[in-house]
């Protein structure tokens, strides 16, 4: 929530200007570098390592999770956070129907989560 109110609070400069946050990609390595300084400096007083087998597989999604980090927080630019938020949780029912038309089981606990979301 934090991170939404960064993007969407207006400031005022010395002269009185209104300011936002010039770019959201800044906010999300932000963000990113305090995870993993956080993440690292746990490790290390838990006696762990930093690399272990399997820690290469985890890259190709911390970027995808990171782009559309950028574009969650580039698009409130655009739309409101609640707009952003509700369109969010609406695509879960397209993509259960969808999957079910293509032969997947769902339970009848994802079709209630999937009408309840809407």
């Amino acid at each position: 929530i934090a991170q939404e109110f960064i993007m969407t609070n207006v400031y005022r400069d010395r002269h009185g200007r209104i300011l936002q946050l010039p770019s959201p990609l800044f906010l999300v390595l932000c963000n990113r570098t305090v995870t993993m300084i956080y993440s690292a400096v746990l490790l290390r007083l838990r006696g762990q390592n930093l690399w272990f087998s399997g820690s290469l597989d985890a890259l190709p999604p911390a970027v995808s999770n990171t782009c559309a980090s950028w574009a969650q927080y580039s698009s409130l630019g655009y739309i409101s956070f609640g707009l952003q938020t509700t369109a969010k949780s609406v695509k879960i029912l397209p993509v259960v129907i969808i999957s079910s038309l293509r032969g997947k089981k769902h339970s009848l606990t994802d079709h209630a989560l999937g009408v309840v979301r809407q």
